[in-house]
């Protein structure tokens, strides 16, 4: 199982996100060999927050672990959850095996307003 020692250090681009729009991106953790690691015994959460208000209240975001055997965890924002975040904001992808957490990926997001009201 990964530890944080062994994950890599990777650049997370900025995600940038139309707000009240549908959003979803994929994690994949390998092992060094390159093997896909079975992540179906870890318990997944993802959250963003808003990086500039410390006080204001984070979104639960929806995580899809049904191809974890195969190292693949999908993290989702709906349209309604969109419509909350504003500002520069900060999210993360935690998991949780045998009592540890470890951040599998965490990154920044920016907003640009919904050009199009339906």
């Amino acid at each position: 199982m990964p530890t944080r020692n062994s994950l890599p250090d990777i650049d997370i681009p900025v995600i940038e996100v139309y707000r009240g729009d549908s959003t979803s991106f994929n994690s994949y953790t390998f092992d060094t060999d390159g093997t896909p690691l079975d992540l179906s015994a870890w318990v997944f959460t993802a959250t963003w927050r808003d990086a500039s208000r410390p006080d204001a209240v984070p979104v639960t975001l929806a995580v899809d672990v049904s191809a974890a055997a195969t190292g693949k965890i999908a993290v989702s924002a709906t349209d309604e959850m969109t419509a909350l975040m504003e500002g520069p904001g900060v999210w993360d992808l935690q998991g949780t095996y045998n009592g540890e957490t470890l951040t599998y990926v965490w990154g920044r997001t920016t907003w640009m307003a919904d050009v199009t009201h339906g």
